[in-house]
């Protein structure tokens, strides 16, 4: 059985999905794990196209209708979700088997994707995904949404991305809602703590954070620079075999400095595995 990590922000531009991304490759290409990436996003957000290209260039219809979380549902409720249905729902990405990703619904009536969340499928669904991979990561809305909470409530952790401004964590860690979720159902979810786009030239740095706030720590903590090329990479739709070549370099290139940016994501990477 796998686990469930939910990507999540207290608000908007805190690279929550970039973040998610760049863990969830590295968790697969340089830990060996099985990741399936997903969203709670009523519509495409931006941690597919990088992934899976432009679909709107495609047979947009068709692509949902054989994949994606629309097609989960629908498995799950003509009893027919098992790992063959939900491997068939997926997009994998590489060759390796390693990495997926279940792009969002296509539901025209957002009634109709609050419906299946409210009446507990979205839920299961998550529940039954975690059987197959050794990691499901879900890229949260911003804020905390009826579906930021469903999620979080499937989870068996919480990444907290986090821009290096001292009220906003202070805010976060005095949130008496975010505590009740992370306790929900007498689940005691781990809490992580991720700064993104970071600059150590800030006087609100990673170290200095963890000086002055006692629940961010060594053990669950971890920042992630800024990448003119991971920035690019998005703009080029190629965000994995761009992370790909960093991850080869770093493990085959004897003697070499690795890339800063990349043993940062593997150091939270590594947190999250430990």
């Amino acid at each position: 059985m796998g686990k469930v990590i939910s990507f999540c922000s207290p608000m908007h531009g805190t690279s929550t999905t970039a973040n998610l991304m760049a863990v969830g490759i590295c968790l697969a290409a340089d830990y060996g794990k099985s990741v399936l990436l997903m969203q709670t996003h009523f519509t495409l957000n931006n941690m597919e196209l990088p992934l899976i290209g432009d679909v709107t260039k495609t047979n947009e219809d068709l692509f949902y209708q054989n994949t994606g979380l629309d097609a989960v549902i629908r498995l799950y409720k003509s009893g027919k979700l098992t790992e063959d249905t939900v491997r068939n729902a997926v997009v994998n990405i590489g060759d390796t088997g390693h990495l997926a990703v279940l792009a969002g619904t296509k539901q025209q009536v957002k009634e109709t994707y609050d419906n299946a969340r409210d009446n507990g499928v979205i839920e299961v669904v998550i529940r039954e995904l975690k059987k197959y991979y050794d990691y499901v990561l879900i890229d949260t809305n911003a804020g905390f949404s009826e579906q930021t909470r469903s999620a979080m409530n499937q989870s068996d952790a919480v990444v907290f991305n986090l821009r290096q401004n001292r009220k906003e964590v202070e805010t976060l860690l005095e949130n008496d809602e975010v505590k009740g979720i992370l306790e929900a159902g007498g689940k005691k979810r781990q809490a992580f703590y991720l700064f993104g786009s970071h600059s150590e030239d800030s006087k609100y740095n990673l170290q200095n954070m963890r000086r002055a706030f006692g629940a961010i720590k060594r053990s669950n903590s971890g920042a992630i620079g800024f990448s003119p090329m991971y920035m690019d990479a998005f703009s080029d739709l190629c965000v994995y075999s761009r992370l790909m070549a960093v991850s080869d370099q770093a493990r085959t290139i004897e003697k070499q400095e690795p890339d800063e940016w990349w043993s940062q994501v593997t150091a939270f990477a590594g947190l999250i595995d430990g």
